[in-house]
């Protein structure tokens, strides 16, 4: 396994000099969870740090999280989801629920570094993925519902991006010694699944009703799509973790390719699906604020 000072020399210095700019206006302030960022004197932004620890991760989400609720910004929504998985896999760490919780946390790090990078090259007019830049321009531009959100970035950070950072902490065969950890994670999110499934029913309350008529099956369902996706990711990082550098560059981008391809999906499915959830948008209750609350994490991690 890659040494975790080496995995961030190359994962950080290209984070802070591309990617680098917190779209915070001057005279703003992050909150107490957002230390992770600082301020830069000439701009008035606020410029991302290298991420160390889970911490790190939970608490640069949180800053996302506030300066989304700010900006009235939807992108927001993915990242209260992000956290809470985070949240939930510190958790996880701590009570030894990984073969090798060091390692996990790793990988959460090398993982959330590449939504964060996103994140901010999007915020910047940078190049990035096309994944990602389709989740963000179908979540500015189209007004999905909050599922689709969701499930926009989900899309991007699973089948994309959980891969390349699986490879990354794991190269070559060492990738095989992850497996049983990595498919722990599906334990992680099926058990936040009612917890969504709640926080959506209070945005548009006629889904409390259809979680009423379909008890558990709708959870059965999202789980089913959770855990085929997390499938497909490792597959993708089993193959990418053994090619050489410049097969693993053409390997990257034809898979972000076929992403972005079910971003669009997504975002836009069909005259008549695209007819139901504009409905739907109109019935959901609340500002992006109290969306995002209804969202939020329960309980502030430990």
């Amino acid at each position: 396994m890659m040494d975790r000072s080496a995995m961030h020399v190359i994962q950080s210095a290209p984070y802070r000099t591309q990617h680098s700019v917190f779209p915070l206006s001057a005279g703003q302030s992050a909150p107490a969870s957002g230390k992770h960022f600082a301020e830069n004197k000439d701009t008035g932004l606020l410029e991302p740090l290298p991420l160390h620890t889970i911490d790190d991760v939970i608490a640069a989400l949180a800053t996302i999280i506030w300066d989304s609720e700010q900006r009235h910004d939807p992108l927001g929504y993915f990242a209260v989801l992000y956290q809470k998985v985070t949240i939930k896999v510190k958790e996880g760490i701590a009570n030894n629920f990984f073969d090798d919780g060091p390692r996990m946390e790793q990988l959460d790090i090398v993982f959330a570094e590449r939504y964060l990078a996103a994140y901010f090259a999007y915020q910047q007019g940078q190049p990035l993925s096309y994944c990602w830049k389709k989740a963000f321009d179908l979540g500015s531009v189209d007004e999905p519902i909050v599922l689709q959100h969701l499930l926009l970035g989900i899309n991007a950070h699973i089948n994309l991006d959980l891969g390349i950072a699986a490879a990354e902490v794991c190269a070559g065969e060492d990738i095989r010694g992850l497996k049983n950890d990595f498919i722990k994670i599906n334990e992680i999110l099926a058990s936040l699944v009612d917890e969504v499934m709640c926080g959506l029913s209070g945005i548009w309350p006629f889904y409390g009703l259809i979680l009423e008529r379909a008890g558990k099956f709708d959870n059965l369902l999202v789980d089913l799509v959770m855990r085929a996706a997390r499938i497909s990711a490792w597959k993708f990082a089993k193959k990418l973790a053994k090619k050489p550098a410049r097969e693993k560059t053409k390997l990257i981008a034809r898979r972000d390719r076929q992403t972005a391809r079910k971003a669009k999906f997504i975002g836009r499915p069909g005259t008549i699906t695209s007819m139901m959830l504009r409905r739907i948008r109109q019935e959901e209750r609340g500002s992006v604020s109290e969306k995002l609350f209804e969202l939020s994490v329960p309980a502030v991690a430990s």
